[in-house]
């Protein structure tokens, strides 16, 4: 299940085939899917019209198994233990340019 509403990106309008073109992003529990998107319709139709002629067109191209996509797996957080060694030892680097001294 989709977790929000469709976002469309490089949104534009190409004259040759008079239609709308742009990337219709899915996110999901599983991912994120980006699809290739494309609505005709004339130059002077509002953006809201053109957006959501985008997005109805990559919902119908969900179901397509030749349609153009990518996909990408959502990220697996891990649970942080409670204490962790620092990523790089600022410690014993400082206190070998300082020679370990005590001021």
């Amino acid at each position: 299940m989709y977790q929000s509403r469709p976002s469309v990106s490089d949104l534009r309008y190409n004259a040759a085939s008079s239609a709308f073109e742009g990337i219709v992003t899915f996110h999901s529990d599983s991912g994120r899917i980006r699809m290739a998107s494309s609505f005709e319709a004339p130059l002077d139709t509002s953006y809201d019209a053109a957006v959501a002629g985008l997005r109805e067109d990559a919902i119908r191209s969900l179901d397509r198994p030749d349609a153009l996509r990518s996909r990408r797996a959502a990220r697996r957080t891990q649970a942080r233990s409670g204490s962790r060694a620092p990523a790089f030892p600022f410690g014993r680097l400082l206190g070998q340019f300082f020679g370990n001294r005590a001021a």
